[in-house]
Formats: structure tokens, sequence, C-alpha cells
């Protein structure tokens, strides 16, 4: 009887490490890791961004304050400038893309959004607004990923802050925790069968 009992007791132990790995893992992938490096430009500079331009720089307050902790990103190009950055990336996984863009609305202006080659969204002669937020949803298609903002305004500046871009998709990070559960529930409840019906052979 204490035999039964303990194989029991190992079967349902091996099932709530299975969900405990899982909830687990549930947890690391929506702790939401931002991919972008120096995202909110807190370096004071543009570390780990390629810029190309006449008119980008890193301010702590130049008409515009932060919209996180102390730096944003003025920009000012004219022709058309740019500030990019590649990110490592999972194929087939989706990613979110946050950033907060605001404007002092003096035109000719422009802001375009393109991740991977593909325009997102391209704004023209943006009215006078406060930092406000935009969202892209995108998948992978490569190991890598380039994010890239598009800038234009000649007759003063934007200002980007706040950039990030999150893994909602996670598809490489669950598997393998779920698969190494699962191992130890088969191996855990196989031991436990086998010795049930060595069990009952002996008892018939």
């Amino acid at each position: 009887m204490w035999k039964s009992k303990l194989g029991s007791l190992a079967c349902a132990t091996a099932v709530a490490l299975l969900g405990t790995v899982a909830v687990n893992s549930g947890k690391a992938a929506a702790a939401g890791v931002n991919l972008v490096t120096n995202g909110s430009f807190e370096t004071g500079d543009f570390t780990g961004w390629t810029t190309s331009g006449n008119d980008l720089s890193v301010q702590t307050n130049f008409d515009y304050s932060p919209e996180d902790g102390t730096y944003f990103a003025l920009l000012g190009s004219s022709p058309l400038g740019d500030i990019s950055q590649s990110i490592s990336t999972n194929i087939d996984d989706t990613y979110q893309l946050t950033y907060y863009l605001a404007s002092d609305g003096q035109i000719p202006n422009e802001f375009q959004t393109i991740v991977g080659g593909n325009t997102l969204n391209d704004l023209t002669n943006i009215a006078s607004q406060s930092y406000t937020e935009y969202t892209f949803d995108f998948t992978a298609t490569s190991t890598t990923t380039q994010i890239e903002f598009g800038e234009y305004d000649p007759p003063s500046y934007l200002a980007l802050d706040n950039v990030s871009v999150v893994d909602t998709g996670a598809a490489s990070s669950v598997p393998e925790p779920l698969t190494t559960g699962g191992t130890l529930v088969a191996v855990g409840m196989g031991w436990w069968m086998r010795r049930k019906r060595g069990s009952v052979s002996k008892g018939n």
C-alpha cells in the first residue's frame, strides 16, 4: 500500500512540477524585456543607434522635456534623415514596437516608422502634440530585424523617446521548459505504472 501511495505522490509531484514550469515560463515571456539598446537615449547620445542626417542630437531640455528618464532624441534633419538599430529576433515570433513622439506643430515635417524594410507608418505635417504613444505589431522573418525612424523637420524639431521592442509571441522561450517538464512527467508516470503493473502481477 505504501508503495502505491509513494508512486501516486511521485506522479502528482511531477505533474505539479510541470505546472510550475509552465507558469514560470509564462511569467518570463510576460516580463517583456526591451530588445532596443538605449531606447530612452539615457547614455546622453546615440549609442546603439546608427544615424544619418544634419540635425540630430540627444538633449535633456530643448523646447521639449524627456518622456522617460533624463534624455530624449531631438530630430530636425533636412533633407530626410534617420536613426536605426538592428535587433535580434526569432523567426515567426510576434513583436510589439512602441515609442513616444512629440511635435511643436511647425511644418513641413515628417516621421516614418520602418521595420525590416517595410514602412509601417508615414506621418506628414504632424500637428502640435505632446508625447504621444505609437504602437505597432510585426512578425519577424529573420534572426535580425532593423528598426528605423525617418525624420524631417526643417523649421523646427520633433522629439522621440522611450523606444521599445518586446517579444509578445515568445515562441522560442516556452517550448523548451515545457518539453523538459513533460519529460519529467513522462519518466515519473512511466516508473509509477511499471511499479503498479509489477504489484498487480505479483498479486495474481
